[in-house]
């Protein structure tokens, strides 16, 4: 089977969250200096609702100091923080220096899209424990308490809770399936971020 090549929606909702995550942005403050409505971003991201072109042209002007078109290309690049908006400058400098720690710059859901694409077929169910469960003890160790929140990621339309559970060491766990195949640009980008050397062979 040939993976689905991203159409132009899901690399609008790619790009924006690269773009925010890799800023440190949080999700209500682009609510607020894009003039959206208050959880509209989440909703966005989670695919609850279609982003629309003026709220896309405001997160691209407001957010980012781009143009919504540009938001568009497959070869999006990060911008440098002094030439964001003065406001949205002000929070992203700030933040990157309260954050030097290497572990708190690692987005997991990256490390996810390799697992996923290299041990996990479409119609295949898994946990969270199940995926973390791939990780070098490095890594395990880096993201322990850290949850894996497939609906607010750029994994929204790939994984679907199933809506069932099983027993694990200490509680129940969610069930989860693969539904679609992972495009391969979102695990080139995954690639070129995390690398591939902590997968197992």
């Amino acid at each position: 089977m040939n993976k689905k090549e991203f159409n132009e929606y899901d690399l609008v909702i790619n790009n924006l969250e690269n773009l925010r995550l890799s800023l440190k942005i949080e999700m209500q403050e682009i609510d607020e200096y894009a003039d959206l409505g208050i959880n509209t971003y989440s909703r966005i991201i989670s695919r609850k609702q279609p982003i629309r072109l003026d709220e896309l042209i405001s997160i691209a002007n407001n957010i980012y100091n781009l143009k919504g078109t540009q938001i568009l290309s497959s070869n999006l690049k990060i911008p440098s923080p002094i030439r964001l908006p003065s406001s949205i400058k002000t929070i992203v400098t700030r933040r990157k220096d309260k954050t030097p720690r290497a572990q708190e710059k690692r987005d997991i859901i990256q490390f996810c899209i390799l697992v996923l694409n290299r041990y996990f077929k479409v119609e295949d169910s898994f946990s969270n424990s199940e995926i973390k469960g791939h990780f070098n003890e490095e890594l395990k160790k880096a993201f322990k308490n850290k949850s894996i929140e497939w609906n607010k990621s750029i994994l929204s339309s790939f994984v679907t809770d199933t809506g069932e559970t099983k027993k694990a060491k200490t509680k129940s766990e969610k069930i989860y399936k693969l539904i679609e195949e992972i495009p391969d640009d979102l695990v080139r980008k995954a690639e070129e971020k995390v690398g591939t050397s902590w997968l197992h062979k």
